[in-house]
């Protein structure tokens, strides 16, 4: 489950340069994916994204602490992301919602991606790390 990926294509065009772009989608759920601080244990979503540049960001996002609401104050509105390449490893992102990020990957990467919480058993819901692949489309 949390493992889930789903693939899109999505073909955008623009005036000034055609770009078209793959978008992966992860599944992160607000207690299976969850460092809890008061106790430093937790579990994690891993998946992995081929070489290249990317547009992240968080979308559909109704995960809470403390099993309330998330419009009631207590909205987990970010991820961090950590992984890398062989090329590029041990580096960290944390992705917050509405606000998109780029990064790059260099050769195949293996990422684990997380919501940080004290204590993590009371979280509900899911949210949806997309990550979009940026590549220029030939004219």
């Amino acid at each position: 489950m949390l493992n889930a990926i789903k693939k899109i294509a999505v073909v955008g065009f623009a005036a000034v340069a055609a770009t078209s772009a793959i978008a992966q989608d992860v599944l992160i759920d607000a207690k299976a994916a969850c460092l809890s601080l008061d106790t430093m244990t937790g579990g994690r979503a891993t998946f992995q994204l081929d070489a290249g540049s990317y547009t992240v960001s968080l979308v559909d996002n109704d995960m809470s602490c403390g099993g309330e609401d998330p419009t009631g104050g207590c909205l987990i509105d970010t991820v961090v992301i950590r992984g890398g390449s062989a090329a590029k490893t041990g580096w960290g992102l944390a992705v917050k919602a509405g606000k998109a990020q780029q990064f790059k990957v260099k050769g195949v990467g293996k990422f684990s991606a997380i919501v940080i919480d004290e204590p993590c058993y009371d979280n509900t819901g899911s949210a949806i790390l997309r990550f979009e692949k940026i590549t220029p489309q030939a004219e």
